[in-house]
C-alpha cells in the first residue's frame, strides 16, 4: 500500500552521539498507518421525529483507533441501517443519498440522517474493505433534547469496533435490515416446518461461524406461514429470505410477483436481512418477463429501506467447449449485457436497469458443476472481478452451490464443499467478495447435525 504524503519532510539528527527522529516525522508516520475499520466519531443525537439531524461524521480509524486517511475514493454505505432512519448529503435534508464518498488522502465524511419512527434507530456505516461502524440514534415525538455542536476535530471512539465474524448478536425483531459482515457462511433452507426447525436451529449453532440462512418462500404460502419460523431462526442466523426460486418464476406474471413481494416485505421486513429478488435469473426456464419481475421486487424491497441480492446461474462461456448452455443465448455475462443494455452508453440506458445496477447490494453466482459435465473449473477470478466491475455498489460471492441431486453426503459433495467454503483463502478475488455458497440441501443432508455438517463446519474454521 502506498503511504499518504505529508507536506513536512522527516529529518533524522545526531545529538551528544544519539540518532533522533524529528517530532514531525512520528506524527506523519502515525498518520500514514493503514485503515481498518470506519467508526461515527460525532456524539449521538436526540432528534425530533421528521427533523434533520445536526452534522454526523463517520471517521476511518486504524487498529489503533486513530485517524486513518484513505488512500482512495472510498463510497461509506449506509448498508443494513434500520428503514427506520433515512440519509441525506445537506443540512436541510433535501437530498437523500444511500451512501456517502470519502475522498482519497482524507479521513472523514459528514451525512444527517431524519428518522421515520420514534424510538432507538441504529445508523450503519459500511464498507467493502473495512469493519462496519454503528451507532444509535433517538428519534422522539417530543421536545428534542439539545444536539450536541459537533467538535471541529472528531474525537474516535475508545471502544474498539467488534471483528468481522461476530458472535450473535441482541439485535431485537424490531430492528431490520441487520448488517451482515464479511465472509458471508450461507446455507439454504428450503423446509422450516414445526417438525424438522428444532433440528435445524441445532445445526446452524453448531457452526463455528455466525452463519447466514437463505429462507425459500414456497410458492403458494402466505407470510404468515413463515413469520414465526424466521423469527426462530434468525437468532441463530443472518436471515435472506428468497422471494421466488427459479423454478417457480415462470409461475408468476409481472403483477402476481410484485403482490406477493409488497406482502411478504410489509410483514417480513422486521426478520429478514436480506431479499434475494431473483434467482438463476438468466436460466432458460423462468419463463417472460424476467426482468420486468425483477425490476417489481427490487423497487418494492428498496423502498422499503431492505437490502438485495440477485443470483445469475453459471453455465459457463459460450467459448467454453463443455459448456452447458441450453441453446437461448442465457449465457450469465450475455444475459446481464443484454438486459442491463451494457452495449450502450450509460445515458442511453434504461433509467430503471441502471438503478439496479448501481444500487444492488449483492450480485451471486449460483454453480452446480455436476449439472455441467466435462466444464474445467471455471476462472473464478476473472469471473468475479468482471462481475464486481458490473455491479460496482455490490458485494459479490456465490448465492448458490451443491449438486443436482441430493447424495446425501457423498465423497463428491465432501469435495465440493472442502473446494468452495475456503475458496477465498486459495483464490485471487476482489476486495468485495464475500463468499455465500448457501449449500442448497442443507436442510436434507446436515439436519439433524451429523458428519456431512461437521465436513462443512471443518471446511469453514
Amino acid at each position: 500500500m502506498t503511504n499518504k504524503k505529508h507536506s513536512k519532510k522527516c529529518r533524522i539528527f545526531t545529538y551528544f552521539g544519539h540518532l533522533f527522529l524529528q517530532a514531525a516525522c512520528i506524527q506523519s508516520v502515525a498518520e500514514a498507518a493503514s485503515v481498518t475499520k470506519m467508526v461515527i466519531v460525532s456524539a449521538p443525537q436526540s432528534v425530533l421525529l421528521g427533523s434533520c439531524s445536526a452534522i454526523t461524521t463517520v471517521q476511518a480509524q486504524d487498529s489503533s483507533s486513530r485517524p486513518a486517511a484513505v488512500t482512495t475514493n472510498t463510497k461509506v454505505f449506509f448498508t443494513g441501517s434500520s428503514s427506520n432512519l433515512k440519509f441525506y448529503s445537506d443540512p436541510s435534508c433535501l437530498t437523500s443519498v444511500g451512501s456517502v464518498v470519502m475522498t482519497a488522502g482524507t479521513s472523514s465524511q459528514k451525512f444527517y440522517f431524519k428518522g421515520l419512527a420514534t424510538g432507538t434507530q441504529k445508523a450503519i456505516v459500511a464498507t467493502y474493505n473495512y469493519v462496519d461502524g454503528s451507532q444509535n440514534e433517538t428519534i422522539s415525538s417530543g421536545t428534542a433534547t439539545p444536539t450536541p455542536t459537533p467538535t471541529p476535530t472528531p474525537i474516535p471512539s475508545p471502544t474498539p469496533i467488534p471483528s468481522p465474524t461476530p458472535t450473535p448478536t441482541s439485535t431485537p425483531v424490531s430492528t431490520v435490515g441487520r448488517a451482515i459482515p464479511s465472509p458471508i457462511y450461507g446455507i439454504t433452507l428450503d423446509n422450516v416446518a414445526d417438525s424438522v426447525r428444532a433440528a435445524e436451529i441445532t445445526s446452524l449453532q453448531t457452526m463455528p461461524h455466525f452463519p447466514t440462512a437463505r429462507v425459500v418462500f414456497d410458492p403458494g404460502m402466505t407470510p404468515s406461514y413463515y413469520s414465526n419460523p424466521v423469527s426462530q431462526l434468525r437468532a441463530s442466523a443472518y436471515i435472506m429470505g428468497q422471494i421466488a426460486d427459479s423454478s417457480s418464476m415462470s409461475g408468476y406474471t409481472v403483477s402476481s410477483i410484485l403482490s406477493r413481494t409488497q406482502s411478504y416485505v410489509q410483514s417480513m421486513s422486521s426478520v429478514v436481512d436480506v431479499w434475494e429478488i431473483g434467482n438463476e435469473v438468466n436460466g432458460g426456464w423462468l419463463g417472460t418477463n424476467t426482468l420486468q419481475k425483477i425490476e417489481a421486487m427490487y423497487d418494492t424491497v428498496s423502498a422499503a429501506h431492505g437490502a438485495t441480492a440477485l443470483t445469475f446461474f453459471w453455465e459457463g462461456m459460450p467459448s467454453d467447449p463443455n459448456n452447458c448452455i441450453d441453446g437461448t443465448g442465457n449465457d450469465m455475462f450475455s444475459w446481464i449485457t443484454n438486459n442491463f443494455q451494457l452495449n450502450l452508453s450509460p445515458s442511453q440506458r434504461s433509467a430503471e436497469t441502471e438503478k439496479i445496477r448501481l444500487g444492488l447490494n449483492y450480485a451471486l453466482i449460483s454453480w452446480y458443476p455436476d449439472g455441467c459435465p466435462g466444464e474445467a473449473t471455471p476462472d473464478w477470478t476473472s469471473i468475479y472481478n468482471q462481475l464486481a466491475s458490473i455491479f460496482p455498489n455490490a458485494k459479490v460471492g456465490f448465492g448458490e452451490l451443491g449438486s443436482v441431486t441430493i447424495q446425501n453426503g457423498s465423497t463428491y459433495e465432501q469435495n465440493l464443499i472442502n473446494q468452495y467454503y475456503p475458496m477465498a483463502k486459495t483464490t485471487s478475488l476482489p476486495t468485495n467478495y464475500i463468499g455465500g455458497y448457501f449449500w442448497w440441501d442443507f436442510a436434507e443432508e446436515m439436519v439433524p447435525a451429523n458428519s456431512f455438517l461437521e465436513v462443512l463446519n471443518n471446511a469453514i474454521r
